[in-house]
């Protein structure tokens, strides 16, 4: 399919962040510079699950100077988010996740914090088929539209605002 044949709309721009075991002196910082994960492994999805997403993060990793020591499993489970955060949790690596869009209180161990130089931000955008004018396409768009609209608001879903937080048991 080409190009001229589809619309793409931006939806969101998402905030990777650190997840942090709270027990890992990271944890203690503000925020994290991509270049203090240099010597820790990184919980990450395979490149075949997401290869942009994992492109961009080992490259905002090198920009930082350093090649990513990605921790790698071939099991599906690793790509759900709850997956990753018991992982840090149990101190298998530090995982680089979208911003939580889940209240804190729910991520028992874990903590958060910006990263930077650079902060990587992932665009989330939504693509169709120009001639598809379906009430489905349209009422979908709507739904998409409300929850990017009520996502950059503030206290949104208890979404991550670039302070720091954490959750513990």
């Amino acid at each position: 399919m080409h190009d001229e044949e589809l619309n793409s709309e931006r939806v969101l721009d998402i905030d990777l962040v650190a997840a942090i075991p709270d027990w890992h002196p990271l944890a203690a910082n503000d925020e994290v510079r991509i270049r203090e994960l240099a010597d820790e492994r990184i919980i990450l999805f395979s490149r075949r699950f997401h290869p942009y997403c994992y492109d961009y993060v080992v490259e905002c990793c090198r920009e930082a100077g350093f090649e990513p020591d990605v921790v790698q499993r071939k099991e599906p489970q690793l790509y759900s988010g709850a997956t990753t955060y018991r992982m840090v949790a149990s101190g298998v690596g530090i995982g680089i996740v979208a911003r939580p869009l889940v209240s804190p209180s729910r991520l028992p161990g874990v903590v958060f914090r910006p990263l930077r130089e650079p902060a990587p931000v992932l665009e989330l955008a939504v693509t169709w088929k120009k001639e598809d004018n379906s009430p489905n396409l349209l009422a979908f768009l709507e739904v998409v539209r409300e929850f990017a609209a009520s996502a950059e608001t503030p206290d949104a879903l208890q979404t991550y605002s670039g302070e720091p937080f954490s959750a513990s048991l």
